[in-house]
């Protein structure tokens, strides 16, 4: 193997290993969305344009909302008045999925970190 195929390897390695140990930014992106259906927040192809490292979130609505990172859940609810705090080591959060029940609406505040 040549030194300059060498050198874009280990180039390479280095880059990923620097996004996998990425640190946040600092930067703080406010989350508030009036939710009367399924609604999703796409950080990558929306502001901020890059995943978050954490989300926190409180349901200031009077109905249940139910919150999937990256993926639509329908588990648990966030009842009105309770928060939800998601954080990783990583930035990894790409998309928000937020839902309620037919014929509800709800309002999530909140913020992600980047």
């Amino acid at each position: 193997m040549d030194d300059l195929l060498k050198y874009a390897m280990l180039l390479a390695i280095a880059e990923e290993t620097k996004e996998t140990r990425a640190e946040p930014r600092g930067f703080i992106y406010p989350i508030n969305v009036t939710i009367t259906s399924l609604t999703i927040l796409d950080f990558i192809v929306g502001e901020p344009h890059t995943p978050l490292f954490s989300l926190t979130l409180y349901n200031d609505g009077q109905n249940d909302v139910y919150i999937g990172v990256n993926s639509y859940q329908k588990t648990a609810p966030l009842r009105p008045g309770e928060y939800l705090n998601v954080e990783f080591k990583t930035p990894v959060i790409k998309q928000l999925y937020l839902d309620v029940e037919a014929g509800k609406n709800a309002y999530i505040r909140g913020f992600g970190i980047y």
